[in-house]
């Protein structure tokens, strides 16, 4: 809490209130898209530690790797890179026009619900085959 209260005051002196308001709802959604897309994994694996650990590697690693040696265009693509630029992060690349390929805040919460809604939709088919057996 004390570190939220001083992230929060930090953000409001360099930035203006509103931003800081709209930034934490874009956070709080791509959060929650992130939380879709492991229960989607989740319900695919079938194994939560599995699942956690995929996840983490794919976002922490995979990804990270794909944006140096992809071009923007491909890495643009990727959920997590579209979730942190929802969250207002955006992409390093060492492509000088990567900044003109980037989509919006909306675009980009609409491809990540894309990837969480999928995973969700295949998970529940995974899910339901295997009961059925």
């Amino acid at each position: 809490l004390t570190a939220m209260l001083g992230l929060g005051i930090g953000m409001i002196v360099r930035h203006s209130a509103a931003r800081v308001a709209t930034g934490a709802l874009w956070a709080s959604g791509f959060a929650a898209l992130t939380a879709m897309l492991g229960l989607g994994i989740g319900m695919i694996v079938r194994h939560s530690a599995a699942a956690v650990s995929g996840l983490l590697v794919w976002w922490l690693v995979v990804e990270n790797l794909v944006v140096v040696l992809a071009p923007a265009e491909v890495a643009r693509l990727l959920p997590f890179v579209a979730g942190n630029a929802m969250a207002g992060v955006e992409m390093e690349s060492n492509d000088p026009d990567a900044a003109a390929l980037l989509f919006t805040r909306p675009q980009n919460a609409l491809l990540l619900a894309t990837y969480a809604l999928l995973t969700v939709a295949i998970g529940k088919v995974a899910l339901t085959r295997q009961d059925t057996r």
